[in-house]
């Protein structure tokens, strides 16, 4: 049985807020190409992997075939860190990468009712499994 410490919301409707968030992001960042904060720099943190998907495709877009990942922090000492970077950030663009080291582009978007999680939407054709640790550069805004 999933644990639900970190949401509020039950399972089910936390599911659905991740579909339907990830339409709209997909339709919003993605179609435009990627979206990226502008004069950030990157503050790198390991991710792990909740829950992934296999492609999707967006018929009638120029999406194609998009996949999703469900992300939290992978390191206790990286908790604070990440979910700050999810509150002070809607969507945005990131890069991250797997295992292999190579670099990967998505939108990573805050789910306001599933505490400290992010929803990962990206294009390559990459399967992300539980518990695979990523490598997320998180855009930080220059002050």
């Amino acid at each position: 049985m999933r644990s639900r410490a970190n949401c509020k919301q039950p399972v089910a409707t936390c599911r659905r807020l991740r579909m339907d968030f990830a339409l709209l992001v997909m339709v919003g960042f993605l179609l435009p190409g990627m979206g990226s904060d502008a004069g950030a720099s990157p503050s790198v943190l390991e991710a792990e992997v909740l829950e992934g998907s296999g492609s999707l495709d967006v018929v009638g877009t120029r999406a194609g075939t998009v996949r999703y990942a469900l992300i939290h922090h992978a390191r206790e000492q990286d908790r604070a860190a990440f979910a700050q970077w999810l509150r002070s950030h809607e969507s945005a663009g990131v890069t991250f990468s797997t295992k292999d080291g190579q670099p990967h582009q998505g939108v990573l978007s805050r789910l306001k009712h599933c505490f400290g999680r992010g929803l990962l939407i990206y294009a390559d054709p990459i399967d992300l499994r539980d518990k695979d640790v990523l490598q997320v550069q998180l855009p930080v805004k220059d002050k």
